[in-house]
């Protein structure tokens, strides 16, 4: 599965960790390629909530979009590839 982040503000550190949590992410599998960008909203220092917008293209080829928003960035992640699951199975 290919990842890609469109966001060129994060460090090569910062990027090949959150690939890793994706790639390892068992709700990742259905799908062929995910494009990914990543806005962060900072909030004068104190928190930061994460933007995630994912572009996904299934196995069967069709491209679905959807968007997850949290404070933390692995429930953002979450909250992303769940809406895209269940779009994907609406299409079928």
């Amino acid at each position: 599965m290919d990842v890609e982040f469109s966001e060129k503000k994060l460090d090569l550190k910062e990027r090949r960790r959150f690939q890793e949590l994706i790639e390892k992410s068992p709700l990742t599998r259905q799908f062929k390629s995910i494009r990914l960008r990543l806005k962060r909203y900072g909030k004068q220092g104190k928190r930061t909530k994460y933007a995630i917008t994912g572009e996904a293209e299934t196995q069967e080829g069709k491209v679905i979009r959807a968007e997850g928003v949290d404070w933390r960035f692995g429930m953002a992640l979450k909250e992303l590839f769940s809406k895209l699951i269940r779009q994907s199975k609406k299409k079928r």
